[in-house]
């Protein structure tokens, strides 16, 4: 972390430098050839939907369930695949749309060949690469593009191991000197610097330290050149300063939340899916009171489904007695990491059993470097990027139903997942009485965990009428006891919830008549099924 004003943490400050598999959606892939897969609410036919969608309509090539009403969509070259995911997405009779992913073969843990793997200790010391046999990261089960923001300074984007990687703003045109999404920023394309208030993230023969700690969130993996991410297949949010002050700090905030809410409130079709925020930075000796309006805004961030994950400070301190920020700040959707070497001890670095949650491998760590090269270095700053890493790939794994908790309730998903981050650690003799857990990060544990909890068949089930007046009825009759129905807006808040007791009616009935007009979901679940259906109210 800092050594005085918001410095960066290192040990060694060098310049430092950070694919997306084309078999998987990304962003930065919106044109076709491709393949989506859609599924239609029951009793709606593909007449209704596809005379109102021509794209779709002369894309439709095969039904893959006549039961479950699903089928092939082929969207011919030079068709905006995204625009139309997002067309069918907002309609209530529409259940699922993404695109048609290749699946790997099983048999043996996936192991990529990039030329420095076989060096990368610490990916095999959280759970790597046994977990990229179930998931390389990139996008939920729910469809959503995993976006983790990096605010740093001194990117190089041109990096090999960082091409297809960057997250762009769909909504603004690049380079024509206008604010295209109204959102404050001209030019806002590949980020933010906020700084110059633009895009362009400056990059000089000693400033590589955002590329760096990127590069450890993500590479272009399995490609044959230099190092391997923690995820393989994630977009990269870069926002950047060389001034690195607490205005920057509080812009890049600001700017970050703001994409995540217009996601939120948009139900995907603008903004971004953002789950993690990374601060390799901070200023030692700091506490609570002196950076209220910054520790608040982890809150704030919070509040919209963003963990942020900041780093202690380089230097043997115990943070809970002389302080330190970000460590200081009581945020629930904060995680503070300090660093541990290949012989899992405690490194050079903060320590605090009421600040400092848990240790990440930080020491001989392989990152970008300039001129597309690599070196290895260490501080917290890049153990910090092994936990936000860990929370895009959680994410993505293909299990359960913790896309549909985050997309519904994201505060309450991302406290869950805090939580398991930290039950989840390896308990580690020199993290005792030292840090909130004891322990260092455990990417297994925790994938074990949010699956085997949430590990439940799906259920599908009938809401009528749709779109609704003053009444919804619910047919709940193939879910067993343990039932709980929950209705919540687009922005995750609950506006109906209740468990209701064995014997009764199971065609459940709401009123409705107060409800204001939009979409809604529909969520139930019992003992071992769950079950989610999109509601539309009208105004009579």
């Amino acid at each position: 972390m800092a050594m005085t004003t918001f410095k960066h943490c290192w040990h060694i400050v060098l310049a430092l430098i950070a694919l997306f598999h084309t078999d998987l959606m990304s962003q930065s892939e919106d044109q076709g050839p491709a393949e989506l897969i859609i599924q239609l609410s029951p009793y709606t036919s593909t007449t209704q939907v596809f005379n109102q969608h021509a794209r779709a309509k002369k894309s439709h090539t095969a039904v893959l369930s006549k039961r479950k009403n699903i089928h092939l969509l082929s969207v011919p070259a030079g068709e905006d695949v995204g625009a139309l995911i997002d067309e069918l997405s907002t309609r209530p009779d529409v259940l699922y749309v993404r695109r048609n992913r290749r699946m790997q073969k099983r048999g043996g843990f996936a192991t990529p060949n990039d030329p420095f793997f076989s060096s990368q200790w610490n990916l095999a010391r959280i759970g790597l690469p046994e977990l990229w046999d179930r998931t390389m990261g990139g996008i939920t089960p729910c469809g959503d593009t995993i976006v983790i923001a990096v605010n740093d300074f001194g990117f190089d984007l041109e990096h090999e191991d960082m091409q297809n990687l960057i997250w762009k703003n769909r909504q603004e045109i690049p380079n024509n000197g206008f604010d295209d999404d109204g959102n404050g920023y001209k030019d806002d394309f590949l980020g933010l610097n906020v700084d110059t208030d633009d895009d362009k993230h400056i990059v000089d023969e000693e400033d590589y330290h955002g590329t760096a700690v990127a590069s450890v969130i993500a590479s272009n993996t399995n490609n044959g050149l230099g190092m391997a991410g923690i995820n393989w297949h994630v977009k990269l949010l870069i926002i950047s300063s060389q001034e690195s002050d607490e205005a920057g700090a509080i812009k890049a905030f600001e700017y970050v939340r703001a994409l995540r809410k217009k996601y939120n409130d948009t139900n995907g079709a603008e903004g971004a899916y953002i789950v993690a925020l990374n601060n390799s930075w901070g200023y030692e000796g700091g506490f609570e009171e002196d950076f209220q309006v910054l520790c608040d805004m982890f809150n704030d961030l919070g509040e919209v489904g963003i963990l942020t994950v900041g780093s202690t400070e380089n230097d043997q301190v115990n943070t809970d007695v002389f302080g330190d920020f970000p460590s200081d700040c009581s945020s629930d959707y904060l995680i503070v990491v300090t660093n541990s070497d290949e012989q899992d001890e405690l490194s050079v670095a903060g320590f605090g059993e009421e600040n400092v949650d848990l240790s990440a491998p930080g020491e001989g760590i392989y990152v970008a470097d300039k001129s597309n090269g690599y070196q290895t270095t260490g501080g917290t700053s890049f153990a910090t990027p092994h936990v936000s890493g860990a929370i895009g790939l959680i994410y993505s794994l293909d299990k359960a139903t913790f896309c549909d908790d985050a997309r519904l309730s994201p505060t309450e998903a991302i406290r869950q997942l805090k939580r398991y981050i930290l039950e989840g650690t390896t308990p580690l003799p020199t993290l005792q009485g030292k840090t909130v857990s004891g322990g260092r990060l455990n990417l297994m544990n925790t994938a074990d965990m949010v699956t085997g909890t949430k590990d439940l068949m799906e259920q599908s089930f009938i809401v009528y009428p749709n779109p609704l007046e003053a009444q919804l009825h619910i047919d709940a009759r193939y879910f067993g006891n343990n039932l709980r129905l929950a209705v919540y807006d687009v922005v995750g808040k609950i506006i109906y919830q209740e468990s209701p007791p064995p014997g009764r009616s199971r065609i459940l009935q709401i009123e409705t008549a107060n409800w204001p007009s939009g979409t809604y979901l529909v969520q139930l679940k019992d003992s071992q099924h769950h079950g989610l259906q999109k509601v539309v109210k009208i105004s009579k």
